[in-house]
């Protein structure tokens, strides 16, 4: 089966938000990824998620996918993005989670230990490209349901949920508290 179709963007989602980066944000990004992974290696720590070794090209990867997606969606929001990945609880505000996936295909994934109360962004991103396509958004608690519950591998059960129950991103805006405006925007923000 030639899957090289679930990586083209035009294809993928209809609904699917597209946000780019310019070539300096973009070397930024992958610049704070790899102190990340530098980090994580000095100290012997594995990503969030216990994937690839410390310092691999894994847990590389997957600290750069993961602040292309938090940052695309401060970006679409508006909203100041901390850029740590040292940070506990929601990515963004405080208030919301992302999950950033490799290759545009792929479904909102969420683990036992997230935050039920939360929305949270399902965003792709391809290792080379200039831009993020942000899926849809949905609260945990709407999706942490049988019916998404799945084991894969020999990792713990998630929910997957298809990028079809997602809610549109411009729906975000209205769910999202009135004082994240005020509180968390800074026009001053080089995006």
């Amino acid at each position: 089966m030639d899957l090289s179709k679930f990586n083209d963007p035009s294809t993928v989602y209809s609904k699917a938000e597209k946000v780019i980066f310019g070539p300096e944000l973009a070397k930024g990004i992958r610049a704070m990824a790899e102190s990340d992974s530098e980090e994580c290696l000095a100290k012997g720590k594995r990503n969030t998620f216990g994937l690839g070794d410390p310092g691999s090209d894994v847990a590389f990867k997957i600290a750069r996918v993961g602040l292309f997606g938090e940052f695309a969606v401060s970006k679409y929001l508006g909203l100041f993005h901390e850029m740590s990945p040292h940070r506990k609880g929601p990515d963004i505000a405080g208030i919301l989670g992302v999950r950033t996936a490799i290759g545009h295909h792929k479904s909102l994934i969420l683990r036992a230990d997230d935050d039920p109360g939360l929305p949270y962004v399902l965003a792709t991103h391809v290792d080379g490209e200039d831009f993020v396509l942000l899926h849809g958004w949905a609260v945990g608690r709407d999706v942490m349901i049988p019916a998404h519950l799945k084991s894969v591998a020999d990792r713990p059960p998630a929910w997957f949920v298809p990028k079809s129950e997602l809610s549109l991103m411009c729906d975000l805006f209205n769910f999202l508290p009135e004082n994240t405006w005020r509180c968390c925007h800074n026009a001053n923000f080089p995006f």
